[in-house]
């Protein structure tokens, strides 16, 4: 029996949005649409939308976009780093305090704050508290001087370990000469050079910064960058940050922070007795990994394996769950360019626990490739010609007007990139299973179908993802017969009759079981 895509989903919003609220144990324990449960957007600023016309993107060009993003279905906004830098990406930072001239001014920050939260969203900042630049105003004197009171703010050695040369580097005069004998660590390479958590110093010169940010600009959270990289220990890590969580706190208890660990679930675990979330790098590969491959084999046991690592450290873990980021080769050029795979792609993550974060662009399969500029380019919002906030900071090599449609095209296309975000991110607010129930796997899964159920209280949800590049059908056992209704489908042409379902190929669908005593949303 064929099924109405559009009937389905406002169906399911007239019904759904009146069932119990209550997690269960399993669940993420949070009410859907009550921050942090909410849709992040990341939004690399220099790209973004630019409002002054000088060729770069910044916070005045982003308060434009309010409408676009909140037609999207974002709730909170991520935004790179904006403090003074010499770099295009500012995660060299030379003053916490202040805000680079080319995003804005320091004095009009709060208002972009105050404008956000007025437009309904939440803002997240991006601080890079490993490191700094060799361009700060420490850094600078305690290289040249030996006795300087900032020298202990920094890690040297006259004698690199044969190990790790590669992260240690002689200071350097203003002709590019080195000065002294001693090398200074930075992980990230000579430009940023790591600050010494060991000086106590320096951990209450953290906290400084986070509350000044808090409390001048009343921001929501933060993104902490290469959070695992503070100590070589994991376990010096997780307690640094717990000290640091616990000053924001004292601030704004409801202060969200998410920290990158790049690494697999069994070290980030320790991490979400520290902070809220971690973004969640193995299960992003293994979206991806599914789609290119087309083999779901081991995917609901990878996702077992994460929830029952991270439920032993926090009952109530959030997961940051994406598909990129900023510093990875973006989805469309990942799958190849084959466009049904990265609708696959987002369909996944969107059916799955956690709070979903979109890379700028994402929402239209904008493509890009390493070096990182190249997967930074410019947001396609309209045609060049018509699109005058446009960024032109970088001539764009992967996303221009010939092989992404902007944003306004994209917007009247039923079956456009756009609209395939906007349909996932509805119709994950509206099924409260879908937006913070437990995993659960099924039987039904196989190489070639990915299944699972999401559970919350009575209400459960059958998702089907078919993974290939042809149709699959799929028998329902006695456990899953009970799921007779639809609720979102990507394929008009999917055939769902008498226990038994073709999913056509690259397509998804999500079935309830019947509901009983349901009543109108009342408006």
């Amino acid at each position: 029996m064929k099924q109405s895509l559009s009937i389905i989903l406002f169906c399911s919003v007239f019904f759904l949005q009146t069932m119990a609220q209550t997690a269960s144990p399993q669940s993420q324990n949070l009410t859907p649409g009550y921050f942090p449960q909410a849709v992040f957007y990341q939004i690399f600023v220099r790209s973004f939308s630019d409002a002054n016309g000088d060729g770069v993107g910044d916070l005045k060009g982003i308060t434009a976009k309010w409408d676009y993003l909140r037609d999207l279905g974002a709730e909170a906004i991520w935004i790179t780093p904006v403090f003074p830098s010499p770099s295009y990406h500012k995660y060299d930072v030379t003053n916490y305090y202040d805000i680079d001239p080319e995003y804005g001014l320091l004095e009009n920050f709060p208002l972009f704050v105050a404008d956000a939260h007025k437009n309904g969203f939440k803002i997240i900042l991006d601080i890079p508290l490993n490191h700094c630049s060799v361009k700060h105003p420490w850094f600078m004197e305690a290289s040249q001087k030996i006795d300087s009171k900032y020298r202990n703010c920094f890690l040297w050695t006259s004698n690199p370990p044969a190990n790790d040369k590669d992260h240690w580097h002689l200071p350097k005069d203003e002709k590019g000469n080195p000065v002294g004998n001693e090398y200074y660590y930075g992980y990230f390479g000579p430009e940023m050079p790591d600050w010494n958590y060991d000086n106590p110093a320096m951990v209450a010169e953290a906290k400084k910064i986070l509350t000044y940010w808090l409390t001048t600009a009343k921001v929501d959270g933060f993104r902490m960058d290469a959070a695992q990289h503070i100590f070589p220990e994991h376990a010096k890590n997780v307690a640094f940050w717990k000290d640091l969580q616990t000053a924001c706190f004292t601030v704004n208890p409801q202060t969200f922070i998410v920290a990158e660990v790049g690494n697999t679930f069994e070290v980030i675990a320790p991490y979400l007795k520290s902070v809220d979330a971690c973004f969640n790098f193995e299960l992003a590969s293994k979206i991806l990994g599914a789609v290119k491959s087309e083999d779901a084999t081991s995917f609901n046991l990878k996702m077992q394996k994460i929830t029952s690592n991270y439920l032993a450290q926090n009952a109530k873990y959030k997961d940051a769950i994406f598909l990129t980021n900023h510093d990875q080769n973006r989805v469309m050029s990942e799958v190849g360019g084959n466009v049904a795979k990265a609708k696959l792609a987002a369909a996944i993550l969107y059916s799955l626990p956690g709070l979903p974060f979109i890379y700028y662009g994402e929402e239209l399969g904008m493509s890009g490739k390493k070096p990182d500029e190249n997967i930074r380019e410019p947001f396609v919002f309209g045609p060049q010609q018509e699109d005058k906030m446009r960024p032109s900071w970088i001539k764009p090599v992967y996303s221009t007007d010939k092989s992404v449609d902007a944003a306004t095209k994209q917007k009247k296309d039923p079956n456009s990139f756009f609209n395939r975000y906007k349909e996932l991110i509805q119709t994950r607010k509206n099924i409260k299973a879908l937006n913070v129930g437990a995993f659960q796997p099924s039987a039904l899964s196989n190489k070639k179908v990915l299944v699972f159920k999401r559970v919350f209280n009575q209400q459960q949800c059958l998702v089907l993802h078919n993974v290939t590049g042809g149709p699959v059908d799929v028998i329902f056992s006695d456990n899953e017969k009970g799921f007779t209704q639809v609720v979102y489908q990507t394929a008009k042409d999917m055939v769902f009759k008498d226990g038994k379902i073709n999913l056509p190929a690259y397509s998804s669908v999500i079935l309830l079981q019947p509901m009983s005593k349901l009543e109108p949303v009342k408006k």
